[in-house]
């Protein structure tokens, strides 16, 4: 069999099994939780805005009356705010201490949904598991601009954990909210002392 007809059996094959796909938008909600290199809490951060976008399968490899599953692929936005702003320090001179995240995460998804109530609408349960790498980021700190990308903290593979709640009112349409913990593997166990991300999560699902 040649190379392209193996490829085109592989995608046959490929999407016969899968039952249904989604587009997924949501708005993220994050809480930065970080340590600086003199091993400094930043107290004053604040939760930020951002959104999120999914697209994926669901049931591609197994499906029951108990639990759906979904894979697909994601891009995803957590910012931070923090500092007091713009003074006067005690020599009267002005002194600037504000900072900005802003970030784009792509990565891969599993997830599982587990219902919980099927009459008329249907609630379920779910949690998953969101892999992913930093796209672009900036810090803003004070009018001085930093390129993420070149920070320590933001190297590498994170990891998202989700549990949360959904309501699907048709086949079409379902609605959810989720908690999401974002870390570094590298920083996985550190407990406060490393770099970690808490984000509450709205989202609107599409079915197909």
């Amino acid at each position: 069999m040649s190379i392209k007809k193996s490829i085109l059996f592989f995608l046959v094959s490929f999407f016969s099994f899968s039952q249904s796909y989604f587009l997924e938008v949501g708005a993220n909600e994050t809480e930065y939780n970080y340590t600086n290199e003199n091993n400094v809490s930043l107290e004053t951060l604040e939760a930020s805005s951002g959104l999120s976008f999914k697209v994926g399968m669901s049931d591609l490899f197994f499906e029951t009356d108990e639990i759906s599953h979904s894979i697909g692929a994601s891009i995803q936005s957590f910012n931070a705010t923090g500092g007091r702003g713009t003074g006067m320090d005690g020599t009267g001179l002005t002194q600037v201490d504000s900072y900005e995240w802003n970030t784009t995460f792509v990565g891969i998804f599993n997830e599982l949904s587990i219902p919980i109530l099927n009459k008329g609408i249907s609630v379920a349960i779910n949690s998953g598991i969101d892999l992913s790498m930093l796209l672009d980021g900036k810090q803003k700190i004070s009018n001085a601009i930093f390129d993420l990308n070149d920070s320590d903290d933001f190297k590498g593979v994170f990891q998202t954990s989700k549990v949360g709640l959904s309501i699907k009112i048709n086949e079409s349409i379902e609605f959810g909210y989720s908690i999401m913990y974002s870390s570094g593997l590298k920083n996985i166990g550190k407990g406060d002392d490393a770099f970690n991300m808490k984000t509450n999560q709205i989202s609107l699902k599409i079915i197909k």
